[in-house]
């Protein structure tokens, strides 16, 4: 089923700053479990992978210090990171160069940077 652009609106409200009863609309992402939607879809895909970005290395920089195995290593990245991203990614997809970024990090961190 297709929707026509003109089904999707709210009556007459276009514009952003209108006042519909107690709903008071913003031009501002706004947070729904955890995933930012808004009119801005670079400061979205801003605010919604940095800081995702940033847990995964906190992660991994705190198991990088244990001597653990490569099963171990591949384990922490299925249980500890993988469920971090994929909500999200499976929500709003991930952005190439985010794609580049988390495949090196899990890469060094298996490979504790040397190459197999």
């Amino acid at each position: 089923m297709k929707v026509k652009p003109k089904q999707c609106g709210l009556g007459g409200i276009k514009t952003v700053g209108e006042k519909v009863g107690d709903i008071v609309w913003t031009s501002d992402p706004i947070k729904t479990l955890g995933v930012y939607f808004g009119h801005d879809d670079n400061k979205c895909l801003t605010l919604n992978w940095e800081g995702k970005c940033q847990k995964l290395v906190n992660t991994l920089n705190s198991w990088t210090r244990r001597d653990l195995t490569i099963y171990g290593r591949v384990m922490i990245v299925k249980v500890l990171l993988i469920p971090q991203i994929i909500v999200l990614a499976t929500v709003i997809g991930i952005p190439d160069n985010i794609k580049v970024t988390i495949q090196e990090m899990i890469d060094k961190f298996i490979k504790r940077g040397r190459p197999f």
